[in-house]
């Protein structure tokens, strides 16, 4: 007899829109192929794009749009008892203490997933007032014990839910669908053409090569970054454009060489090192700081390089710009890995078993209490 396919009800719960480049990578991309296993995803965010449009332009966000927000958050939490599971990014409720989430999540009665794809747990204890310090400080540690599944983006994040009490912790990385990108032909060039992919938030990482490109756009290299914020370059010898999601494969197609560099701080160690995905997916070399993921996914001398200082960052990237056969070996090894490690159809199946596997166990319970499935 053919046994029916299981179907199951996530409510997946960013804090952003698909504006937002953790909601677009670490869900969106996912709903598709989890339907094709069975599972349904309503993708329901907290802010709005326009809210994440309002904070990139540094504009005033609406309190009355907050309110609104936070509100029908909550009327999920009270009415949800449709979902089989609820997959957390980060927090239900940010800048709320946890006795006051957790209670909604307790009220919903549906166990949750915790997706973490950054270091978020330093940003409470790095608050200067001390009353938001005192009730925010270790609420994250507290919402990773209490996940049937803590999905961790890098190793760093992963030890810091283990010690924190998680009873299960799945180290999934922020990935692409390699198919979608587009391979780099490294054919030689007057000029190597560097180039940083970011966010306005991270531009104080690219600040740190402010040394090293002054010298090398001397030396026929030439720098190019999208979605940096511009007060930030300043006087920096870099062109600056503007990220848009239609624009950013063209952006990636015209590089030579992509560059993720960082401080080494807790903030950074907790870093997925996606950049570095997103150039390896367009078969460019890449060179970037050895800190947190980025040692893991850059092998040095096989598809990058690892700099430490600002002689190392130059003397990588004059090698690069000096060897074509070197960039073309060093690129091929690089679409390979984020083929083989980081591609999106790969993880999907590990993000199904484990999403099926916490439905499973709300399943099981409601049936051994007498209620039986709503399903």
């Amino acid at each position: 007899m053919r046994q029916e396919k299981t179907r199951i009800k996530v409510a997946a719960l960013p804090r952003y829109g698909q504006l937002a480049a953790s909601t677009r990578y670490r869900f969106h991309q996912y709903i598709e192929p989890l339907h094709k296993r069975g599972i349904e995803v309503d993708l329901l965010p907290l802010l709005s794009d326009k809210y994440l449009r309002s904070k990139h332009a540094g504009t005033k966000v609406s309190r009355a749009d907050l309110l609104a927000a936070y509100l029908g958050r909550i009327r999920l939490f009270l009415r949800s008892s449709s979902y089989d599971a609820h997959w957390l990014h980060i927090e239900a409720f940010p800048m709320v203490p946890h006795v006051l989430e957790n209670a909604l999540i307790r009220w919903s009665n549906t166990p949750y997933v915790l997706d973490i794809d950054d270091a978020f747990f330093h940003s409470y204890e790095a608050l200067e007032s001390t009353v938001p310090r005192w009730l925010l400080n270790g609420k994250i540690d507290r919402l990773m014990a209490g996940a049937r599944v803590v999905f961790a983006g890098n190793a760093y994040i992963a030890d810091r839910a283990r010690s924190s009490g998680a009873s299960k912790v799945a180290i999934i990385p922020t990935v692409v669908d390699t198919s979608r990108y587009i391979i780099r032909n490294h054919a030689p060039s007057d000029r190597l053409r560097v180039g940083w992919l970011g966010s306005p938030s991270t531009t104080k990482h690219l600040r740190l090569l402010q040394p090293v490109i002054s010298m090398l756009t001397t030396e026929q290299i030439e720098f190019v970054a999208m979605g940096a914020d511009s007060a930030l370059i300043g006087d920096m010898p870099i062109k600056s454009v503007r990220w848009r999601e239609d624009d950013e494969q063209s952006f990636l197609a015209g590089l030579d060489v992509g560059i993720m560099p960082l401080m080494e701080d807790s903030f950074a160690r907790g870093k997925c090192g996606f950049k570095l995905i997103q150039y390896m997916a367009c078969g460019l070399p890449v060179v970037a700081s050895p800190v947190g993921a980025n040692a893991v996914i850059v092998d040095h001398g096989e598809n990058g390089f690892l700099p430490s200082t600002a002689e190392d960052w130059c003397n990588s990237l004059r090698r690069l710009r000096d060897d074509v056969t070197l960039r073309t070996s060093f690129g091929e090894r690089s679409r390979l890995k984020a083929c083989e490690h980081y591609d999106m159809h790969f993880w999907a199946s590990e993000i199904s078993a484990l999403l099926i596997d916490v439905a499973r166990d709300k399943r099981t319970k409601s049936d051994s209490s007498g209620l039986g499935s709503s399903k």
